[in-house]
């Protein structure tokens, strides 16, 4: 029987953000969904208070697409479409699209 090696992650150092490609977020949301994880890690992260801060052209990048690919009549859609940002004092780029959910 083979031995099982625990895995230990590479941990971030400091408090600065990390700067990570959409379309990687994108990949690792889709292997959540094909591992059968989503609702999983989405009440895992819900439960640690967990959140990204996107930068305001990604956010308009992804109103943009979700109005032009008609995807506005998905409830969530129709929410990130809608979404106002909410402008905090020390980040001009607070937007809460999680909201209510």
């Amino acid at each position: 029987m083979a031995k099982r090696t625990t895995v230990k992650p590479t941990y971030m150092k400091g408090k600065r953000p990390l700067r990570i490609a959409l379309h990687d977020v994108v990949r690792f949301v889709k292997m959540l969904d094909q591992k059968k994880h989503t609702k999983k890690f989405q009440t895992a992260a819900k439960r640690n208070k967990a959140y990204v801060k996107v930068h305001a052209d990604t956010v308009n990048f992804v109103k943009d697409y979700v109005a032009k690919n008609k995807l506005h009549t998905h409830p969530i859609g129709k929410h990130i479409v809608n979404a106002r940002a909410m402008m905090a004092a020390s980040d001009p780029y607070d937007c809460n699209f999680g909201q209510g959910h």
